[in-house]
């Protein structure tokens, strides 16, 4: 005999759930592996003993203490340290630069004495060379008034008997990684069932009806945060906002040209858009929200320029970084606004994950 809910759901046992008909309750996704932050002045941060993951996600927060920089080493073991990497970069959207047999991978844009942020990604297959793509942004000088630097590369480390179950950040510059530098590690397999997601939704909406702006209110302050946006359409261009407060500067490429600057901007432009009246744009951005430091974004976004829509006309891209010169709170609300007034239409929306 069958058993009816409410709603004609059938009730039932997560044993007595069919095989393979409907999905576990227990969903895989990134979960935290482990990470490194350090408790005193050091030139490596290694995460090691790691579980056997198809994909790390791996998020590195440099605070550099004098002159350092910061790449990736990885390994079985121990971090190999031998000229068994090649990788090639770019850094704000200028000429691709490449090494081939070297003892480390790039990740941010070489020896700062300001902090950097980086989002890189490995596929750690063991019969495969291991192959990464990182983001990197640097914060430049203090405040609203310099744009922030980025660095795009791509990276491999030539082993294929071995998965990686090493992962670490390391200066190879003068100066030290100072105290709080961290390296997070997520990991994510096919076969993964769990619930204890790294990325912990912190605000979903959907536009029922057209013409709406959005506004998060108060949303939880982590130190990482993880934004998407989709504009179904709109009229006019869309601005981005912290807290309802100004104080901003970006640099950013449209479809490949040389990166375009500003700075001392009351709201972020030429971000979740490429221009008034894009008929569709979709936005991935991470940023680090550490209080006493300026907030430092990693941004990609897609669009469709004016109405531009059908396979004819090819997407657009914008490429780029953003600081929020604030360091005295904690990104705890966003703001994103048509600047025609008249909002965003039904479908479009706003996604934001954090964790600490």
């Amino acid at each position: 005999m069958v058993e009816w809910l409410a709603g004609n759901r059938i009730k039932g046992t997560t044993a007595e759930r069919p095989t393979g008909s409907l999905q576990s309750p227990n969903v895989g996704g990134w979960k935290e592996i482990d990470r490194m932050t350090l408790e005193s002045v050091g030139n490596t941060i290694t995460v090691s003993s790691l579980d056997n993951k198809k994909y790390y996600m791996v998020l590195g927060d440099k605070q550099p203490s004098g002159t350092a920089d910061f790449n990736w080493r990885v390994g079985n073991g121990s971090a190999d340290n031998g000229d068994y990497y090649s990788r090639r970069q770019s850094s704000n959207g200028g000429t691709d630069t490449y090494n081939e047999g070297y003892n480390r991978m790039f990740a941010d844009n070489g020896g700062s004495s300001t902090p950097s942020f980086q989002v890189g990604y490995f596929v750690n297959i063991s019969g495969k060379q291991k192959l990464n793509i990182t983001h990197s942004v640097s914060q430049g000088t203090a405040g609203a008034g310099t744009e922030p630097t980025r660095r795009e590369s791509v990276n491999k480390w030539n082993n294929t008997s071995n998965p990686i179950n090493v992962i670490q950040g390391v200066n190879v510059e003068g100066g030290d990684f100072a105290i709080g530098s961290e390296v997070v590690v997520l990991g994510w397999d096919p076969t993964d069932t769990h619930t204890d997601n790294f990325w912990e939704e912190l605000y979903s909406n959907e536009l029922s009806t057209d013409n709406q702006n959005f506004d998060t209110s108060t949303i939880s302050a982590k130190k990482y945060l993880w934004l998407q946006f989709y504009q179904k359409g709109h009229t006019g261009n869309s601005y981005l906002k912290f807290n309802n407060a100004t104080g901003y500067s970006r640099t950013h490429s449209i479809n490949g040209a040389a990166d375009a600057t500003v700075t001392g901007q009351s709201q972020l432009t030429n971000v979740l858009t490429g221009g008034t009246g894009d008929s569709q744009t979709f936005t991935n951005m991470f940023i680090i929200n550490t209080s006493a430091k300026d907030k430092l974004m990693i941004f990609e976004t897609t669009f469709n320029a004016g109405s531009s829509t059908g396979v004819s006309n090819a997407p657009q891209h914008i490429k780029g970084a953003c600081k929020w010169a604030n360091t005295s709170a904690q990104i705890t609300s966003v703001q994103v606004t048509d600047n025609g007034g008249a909002g965003f239409d039904t479908g479009s929306f706003l996604k934001i994950w954090g964790h600490d």
